[in-house]
């Protein structure tokens, strides 16, 4: 059964290596340019919510979503888990309902074990309301719905992997926007981030869907925002 998915495998036509570098290298340099020059703008020209809305609202969709999903749709048939069938939830996602519990439990459970009252933070506000419904959808079709999606049959384990830290790097211009890339990595905050990431590509894989990965996203940023400064 394995050589015959290896045979199969072998004649699919995958989305091209250069593509995806080129791809990668654009989207990391717009974001980095981006948190570094309009950022800064808009923190200073707009309120909190709007600047959550235009960066996470539209740049992000703008710059994120929609050159993911057209690369989806250009390339049909280069992919783990096609553009008609991968926001949409299948019977795998009943299996893995567990998980919600647990991403809601697990940070809380941090907090209690270091003798704090659990309480809505005084920083939780509409700006983190309109992150984490935005966030979930952009960073999981980029990175499972897209970038994932393309390499996992060729490299399976090493896609996820890679996935992992390509995730992680773009957390680096706003760790560096708001002076705590140090402190991220001396913290280990970097693990939890890498942590997630193959957490979100595993819930990919299994369910074939990004339903499981995008719902988790936005429950474990908004328990973060809510309870965590």
């Amino acid at each position: 059964m394995e050589k015959e998915q290896t045979k199969l495998n072998d004649k699919k036509k995958f989305i091209p290596i250069k593509t995806l570098v080129i791809y990668s290298l654009i989207f990391y340099l717009f974001w980095a340019v981006f948190n570094f020059t309009a950022k800064p703008f808009l923190a200073v020209h707009t309120s909190d919510a709007w600047a959550a809305f235009i960066e996470d609202g539209i740049v992000k969709n703008l710059a994120w979503t929609l050159p993911a999903v057209l690369l989806l749709r250009k390339y049909s048939g280069s992919f783990f888990v096609e553009l008609p069938k991968l926001y949409k939830p299948n019977k795998e996602c009943i299996k893995y309902l567990w998980v919600y519990p647990l991403t809601v439990l697990i940070p809380l459970m941090n907090v209690i074990s270091a003798g704090d009252r659990i309480k809505i933070s005084d920083t939780f506000g509409l700006n983190y309301i309109i992150i984490f419904i935005c966030v979930g959808i952009t960073e999981e079709t980029v990175f499972r719905g897209f970038l994932l999606n393309s390499t996992y049959e060729r490299h399976n384990e090493v896609s996820i992997a890679v996935n992992a830290v390509m995730f992680l790097i773009i957390h680096f211009p706003i760790w560096i926007y708001k002076g705590g890339f140090v402190e991220n990595f001396t913290s280990g905050g970097f693990i939890t981030i890498m942590l997630l990431s193959v957490i979100f590509s595993l819930l990919f894989i299994k369910t074939k869907s990004l339903f499981i990965p995008i719902t988790i996203h936005m429950l474990w940023d908004l328990v973060i925002f809510m309870f965590f400064e």
